[in-house]
């Protein structure tokens, strides 16, 4: 039978020695010699208090011009009051878990056995915010020297229409709530200056960018094609050679990535693969399905940007990453409905990006933004 790892004796608060007084077959006094103990361990949470401070400003009056001052509160107290270990769960419960305002007053109440109010969590998050800006601002200088998988979704400011972006490399995702889903909400995370290798799908947002410096993902294309093949009659065999060279790609890719494959041959057998799909592009350009001709004249207009995964070293040929990143924000939108001001869009984006990074580098969430908030 499987049983949960015991955690070290050092860490055990409490051992409670439990002796048989007979034996359970002949019901006999207890004999015998001593054998190894079998040791459950049980695990239980102590009763939440929280920990209240009151602070007494004094007030003196002036005895010669007869204005009254105020005493201030000791530096590091926020002017809400709450401190930094509240204002953790409560940016881990909205960034981690996907909780809107009310459900986050009420786990405080409910758990935590702490009152807040659901106006008082839109003041305590500007803290988290400041709080985590250093290393969000680092995060994102990482982002713009590294190849990234981007993606964008809709999201809801104060009953207006904006985009969440995020950029995620091997070590950061970086998220940004942005006014357009145009080029402008991209260059704000890449910078002017990027030169990596963006991988996205085909929205015209990233048009601007050189092609040699895009790789469109081709499980989009696998969609793609798929709905040729559903669409029949001319489209069907069209599709069905592309989705058959596509599948080619992704397991050659898959062997260079488990190192049974080298760069070299992938190169080799990769030129030849390419030369044959722009060959039934062209024939699909020219075919009698309007549709399908489309998809193929936009593919030759942006070929070039196809095959960036064959001759650039660690491109992944899909942003799959980034869209299973936006994957917890949309939950969290569903559940939320946006934002309410600029403040809270700054907000969720500065705590995705501390979630998902310290997710993407095997670090804890609460121990990454109680440090955060300390040393806010």
């Amino acid at each position: 039978m499987q049983q949960r790892a015991l955690v070290p004796p050092e860490q055990v608060r409490e051992v409670s020695v439990c002796k048989p007084t007979h034996c359970r077959r002949c019901g006999r006094p207890r004999a015998g010699s001593e054998l190894a103990p079998w040791r459950p361990q049980g695990i239980e949470l102590p009763p939440p208090v929280p920990v209240i401070t009151e602070y007494q400003l004094q007030r003196r009056a002036c005895a010669s011009c007869g204005i009254t001052t105020c005493g201030e509160l000791p530096a590091g107290v926020p002017p809400t009051c709450y401190g930094p270990r509240l204002a953790r769960v409560v940016a881990l419960g909205s960034g981690a878990y996907g909780m809107s305002k009310r459900r986050v007053a009420s786990f405080c109440r409910e758990v935590l056995g702490v009152e807040v109010a659901v106006g008082e969590i839109g003041r305590i998050e500007p803290t988290g915010t400041q709080a985590v800006a250093p290393a969000v601002a680092d995060a994102l200088l990482y982002g713009q020297t590294h190849d990234t998988n981007v993606a964008e979704t809709p999201w809801g400011e104060h009953d207006q229409r904006r985009w969440l972006w995020t950029v995620v490399t091997v070590q950061v995702s970086v998220f940004a709530v942005a006014a357009a889903r145009g080029a402008a909400g991209l260059e704000a995370l890449r910078g002017e200056l990027y030169a990596g290798v963006v991988t996205s799908d085909r929205a015209t947002a990233y048009d601007p960018r050189p092609l040699r410096e895009r790789q469109i993902c081709w499980a989009h294309l696998a969609r793609d094609f798929q709905a040729m093949i559903d669409r029949g009659g001319p489209a069907q065999p069209l599709g069905e050679a592309l989705l058959e060279q596509a599948q080619v790609l992704f397991a050659w890719w898959h062997g260079v990535r488990a190192g049974t494959w080298a760069r070299s041959t992938f190169q080799q057998y990769g030129s030849t693969l390419r030369a044959s799909f722009r060959g039934e592009l062209e024939n699909g350009a020219a075919g009698a399905c309007p549709k399908t001709a489309a998809t193929c004249r936009e593919l030759l207009a942006r070929e070039a940007a196809l095959w960036t995964v064959v001759r650039g070293e660690g491109v992944e040929p899909t942003n799959n990453a980034a869209e299973r990143r936006l994957r917890h924000a949309v939950q969290w939108r569903k559940t939320s409905y946006g934002t309410q001001s600029e403040h809270g869009s700054r907000f969720v984006a500065h705590i995705l990006t501390v979630v998902a990074s310290c997710q993407q580098q095997g670090r804890k969430v609460l121990a990454s933004l109680t440090a955060c908030c300390q040393a806010f």
